[in-house]
C-alpha cells in the first residue's frame, strides 16, 4: 500500500514538472513570436515609408494660418484684436520675439524650413490664453500635431530662462524689503507688511497611475500654486507643483521660504517701531489667511464666528480683520489677473505634472514681465480703488472666478504666542490716533448689517 502511494505521488511531482517545462516552453514561444510580428510591423512600415513628408494642413500654412493672415491682418487694422488674441499688443509681442530670438531661432535644412520664432511665440502664447486641445491648434496655426507640443514647452522654458532672473527674483537685503512694506502701507494703510500670502490650485488632467493624489477638494485634480505678492500685484516668490491634495500650510511649512525665514537668511529687516507711535520696536510679517498658522512673521485674521454669533468679536478685532483683509485682498487678485489673462491655469493644463509646473511658471514670469512694463493695463480688473468712504469695489475678475479660488479652511495648528501679542499690539495700533483711517469704523458696521 505504502509503494503504491509513493509511485503515485512520484507521477503526480513528475507531471507537475513537465507542465512547468510546457508553460515556460510556452512563454518562451510567445516572446519569439512577439519579436517577429514586431519585426514584420517594422518591414511593412519601412516598405510604405511616412505617409506624409509634410501634413497636406501644413503645406497651406503661409495661405491659411493664423500667424501669416489673421495676426497680420489684426495688428495692421485691430491693435484690440491682437491684444484679444494674444493677450499683449503687437509692441510687446515684438519685443519678447527679439528677445527670444537667440533661444528659439533653428536654421533651415534641406528638406523643410524652420517655424519662425514669431509664430513659435503666437502659437504659445495663444494657448496659454485659452487651454484649447492642441488638436485644434494644429489645424488654426497649420503646424504638425505633434509639433505643437514641443513648441509650447520650448518657448515656455525660453520664456523663463530669458526673464526669470529679472523679473521673479525676491528682494536681496532689508533695504529692498522695506521698499515692499513702505509701498504696502502707502497703499493699504498696513505697515510692516513684506508680503501677501496664499495658494491656488491650477487645474490639470489626472496624471496615469496617480489615483487621488492630485484630487483636491474641489473635486477635481490640481497642482498648487504657493505665491507671496507685493504691494503692485507682483509675485516675488513661488513654490508650484505640489500636488492637489496637499494645503496651503503643508506646502508652506515643507516650503524654502519657511526656512529662510526662520533661519534669518531672507534678509528681512530687525524688528522696528511703527511711525509715529510709542517707539516699541516690532518685527515685519507677511499676511495670510486661517489655513496657515499664526507667528510673528506670519499674521493672519482673529478667528471670525459663523451664524448668529459672528458679532462677539470686539470691535478692535473686528478693524484688525478689516485692515488686514485689505493687504491679504492683494494676492487675490494677482491671481485673478494671472488667470484671467493665461486661462489655461483654469481650464486645465492637458499636460504631465512636471511640464504642468513649468507651464505655470512661465505664465507667472509672463505675468509680473506684463505688471513692470504695463502696471495699468489690466488695472480697471482689480478691486478698488475705495472711495473716500472705503467702500468696496470689487473687480471684474472676480465675476468669472467661479469655483476656483481657495476658500478658508479651519486651522488646526496652535496660535503662536508672540504671534498673538503682535497681532494684538496691531489691533491696537489701528483704532489710534495714529494708526487709524477714517472709514474702517463704517466699514466694519456694514459688515455686520
Amino acid at each position: 500500500m505504502n509503494n503504491a502511494l509513493l509511485r503515485i505521488r512520484g507521477n503526480i511531482q513528475r507531471y507537475q514538472l513537465e507542465l512547468h517545462l510546457l508553460n515556460l516552453r510556452r512563454a518562451i514561444l510567445q516572446v519569439e513570436l512577439d519579436e517577429l510580428r514586431q519585426q514584420e510591423r517594422q518591414a511593412a512600415q519601412d516598405r510604405r515609408g511616412r505617409r506624409w513628408w509634410v501634413h497636406p494642413v501644413n503645406l497651406l500654412r503661409e495661405d491659411k494660418g493664423y500667424y501669416n493672415n489673421l495676426m497680420r491682418e489684426l495688428e495692421e487694422n485691430d491693435w484690440e484684436g491682437f491684444y484679444g488674441l494674444m493677450r499683449m499688443y503687437p509692441d510687446f509681442f515684438h519685443y519678447l520675439e527679439r528677445r527670444l530670438t537667440p533661444r528659439l531661432q533653428k536654421k533651415d535644412t534641406n528638406w523643410r524650413k524652420a517655424l519662425p520664432v514669431g509664430l513659435k511665440l503666437g502659437l504659445t502664447l495663444r494657448y496659454l490664453a485659452t487651454g484649447i486641445e492642441f488638436t485644434e491648434m494644429h489645424n488654426a496655426w497649420r503646424v504638425g500635431l505633434s509639433t505643437v507640443g514641443k513648441v509650447v514647452m520650448e518657448v515656455c522654458e525660453a520664456i523663463i530662462a530669458e526673464f526669470q532672473a529679472e523679473v521673479l527674483v525676491a528682494p536681496q537685503n532689508a533695504e529692498e524689503w522695506r521698499a515692499v512694506a513702505t509701498r504696502f502701507e502707502e497703499r493699504w494703510n498696513l505697515p510692516h507688511c513684506l508680503g501677501a500670502l496664499d495658494g491656488k490650485h491650477c487645474k490639470i488632467s489626472q496624471p496615469p497611475h496617480s489615483g487621488s493624489l492630485f484630487f483636491n477638494y474641489k473635486k477635481f485634480f490640481s497642482i498648487i500654486l504657493l505665491g507671496l505678492v507685493n504691494a503692485n500685484y507682483e509675485f516675488i516668490w513661488v513654490d508650484i507643483g505640489a500636488n492637489g491634495a496637499c494645503s496651503d500650510a503643508q506646502i508652506y511649512n515643507e516650503s524654502a521660504l519657511k526656512t529662510a525665514i526662520e533661519s534669518k537668511t531672507i534678509g528681512w529687516p530687525p524688528a522696528e517701531p511703527l511711525r509715529n507711535y510709542d517707539g516699541r520696536p516690532i518685527p515685519y510679517f507677511a499676511v495670510g489667511d486661517d489655513a496657515f498658522a499664526l507667528k510673528p512673521w506670519l499674521l493672519k485674521p482673529y478667528p471670525r464666528q459663523t451664524g448668529r454669533q459672528r458679532d462677539v468679536l470686539p470691535d478692535r478685532q473686528k478693524i484688525f480683520n478689516y485692515r488686514l483683509s485689505r493687504g491679504r485682498r492683494i494676492v487675490e487678485n494677482a491671481f485673478g489677473l494671472l488667470s484671467q489673462r493665461w486661462r489655461v491655469i483654469k481650464n486645465g493644463i492637458q499636460l504631465s505634472p512636471e511640464k504642468a509646473r513649468r507651464l505655470v511658471l512661465c505664465c507667472v514670469v509672463l505675468h509680473n514681465l506684463m505688471r513692470q512694463h504695463f502696471p495699468d493695463l489690466q488695472d480697471i480688473n482689480l478691486d478698488g480703488p475705495e472711495d473716500a468712504q472705503g467702500n468696496f469695489q470689487p473687480g471684474l475678475w472676480r465675476q468669472d472666478a467661479g469655483d476656483f479660488w481657495n476658500v478658508e479652511v479651519d486651522n488646526r495648528g496652535r496660535a503662536n504666542a508672540r504671534g498673538k501679542e503682535l497681532r494684538d499690539y496691531l489691533a491696537d495700533y489701528f483704532i489710534s490716533e495714529q494708526g487709524a483711517i477714517p472709514f474702517q469704523e463704517r466699514r466694519i458696521r456694514q459688515f455686520i448689517h
